[in-house]
């Protein structure tokens, strides 16, 4: 659930790379090659990703910094 999304198991993640142009699609099986591209990553954006994503992801709860669009969400709608 919500309150231990670094256990859960990953269906699909995509990643947008501005350099490119491009999506890239990663599977379960791919996620070692998708957490070495996001910690090499300039700059992380998406929505919700640092309450969800990234602890799904990377397994463990851990300061994600900013670049979430849903906490600027969170903060119109209070």
């Amino acid at each position: 659930g919500w309150n231990d999304t670094d256990k859960l198991g990953m269906s699909v993640g995509v990643i947008y790379e501005e350099l490119t142009d491009r999506f890239k699609v990663y599977g379960q099986r791919d996620i070692e090659v998708m957490r070495s591209r996001i910690l090499a990553a300039d700059e992380v954006v998406g929505f919700n990703h640092v309450g969800f994503d990234m602890p799904l992801i990377f397994g463990k709860k851990r300061g994600w910094g900013g670049g979430d669009d849903s906490e600027d969400v969170h903060d119109r709608v209070e």
